[in-house]
C-alpha cells in the first residue's frame, strides 16, 4: 500500500462499501450482445473495425439500483419517508475499503455493475490492518465474508440482516443504528469521487475484473 510505504498507518478500522458508476449506454445488435455475453474481446467482435472496437464498452453491465422518488413526485407532500423505487443503471461498480478515521482509501477495485457487492469483499479487505473492526452494510453479511474476517483475525461490525417475515429484535436494531453512524463515512468518499472527480474517467477494451 502506498500510504504504508510513505509512512502513514491508517489505524481507525475499515469501512467497506460499493457504488455504481454510470457509463454511456451501448447501441448494439442482438448478435453483438450474444458475443459479449460469451466473453468475446472487442477485437473478435469487430475484427475489421479497429476504431469501432476501441470505442465500444463491452465490460459494463446493467443492474438495478435502489432510489427514492421526491415527495412532490409521490403526491404525498407530508410523507415522512419518500417512496422507494428500483432504477436500472448501466455501468461499473466502484468497490472500496476506507480508513474509518481519515477516509483514506485502503483498497479499491472496479467490477461490472451487475456483480453483487459482497463478491469483491475479500479484494478490498485489508487483512494487515492494525485496527481490527470491519464495518459494512447487510449486503456483505455472509458465511464466506465472516470467515474471511475471522481468518484475518479481525472483528466483524457488519450490519445484521432481518430474518425474512420476522421483525428484527431490538438489540440488533440498536447495534445496526450504532454501526450506521460509523459506516456512513464511506458515502463522503463516494460523493467526492462523483462530484469533484466527475470528469475523471477511464476507457478500456480489455475485460474488467468481476
Amino acid at each position: 500500500m502506498r500510504l504504508k510505504a510513505s509512512g502513514y498507518l491508517a489505524q481507525g478500522g475499515q469501512i467497506i462499501d460499493a457504488t455504481v458508476i454510470a457509463a454511456l449506454r451501448q447501441h448494439l445488435t442482438d448478435e453483438e450482445k450474444v458475443l459479449i455475453k460469451e466473453g468475446k474481446a472487442a477485437e473478435e467482435i469487430w475484427p475489421d473495425e479497429s476504431a469501432k472496437a476501441s470505442q465500444k464498452d463491452i465490460d459494463a453491465r446493467w443492474t438495478m439500483k435502489r432510489g427514492s422518488l421526491k415527495r412532490s413526485e409521490t403526491g404525498e407532500a407530508r410523507a415522512a419517508v419518500p417512496a422507494q423505487i428500483m432504477v436500472p443503471m448501466f455501468g461499473y461498480k466502484n468497490n472500496a475499503g476506507i480508513d474509518r478515521t481519515f477516509g483514506f482509501i485502503r483498497k479499491w477495485v472496479v467490477t461490472h455493475a451487475a456483480r453483487h457487492d459482497s463478491g469483491a469483499f475479500e479484494d478490498v479487505l485489508d487483512t494487515e490492518s492494525i485496527a481490527r473492526s470491519v464495518w459494512a452494510d447487510p449486503a456483505y453479511r455472509s458465511a464466506k465474508n465472516e470467515t474471511a474476517i475471522r481468518r484475518a483475525r479481525l472483528r466483524s461490525m457488519i450490519h445484521f440482516r432481518k430474518a425474512k417475515g420476522k421483525p428484527m429484535d431490538q438489540r440488533r436494531q440498536r447495534a445496526n443504528a450504532a454501526r450506521s453512524k460509523v459506516r456512513s463515512a464511506v458515502e463522503h468518499v463516494f460523493a467526492t469521487q462523483k462530484s469533484q472527480m466527475a470528469r475523471l474517467c477511464a476507457r478500456s477494451a480489455s475485460s474488467a475484473p468481476g
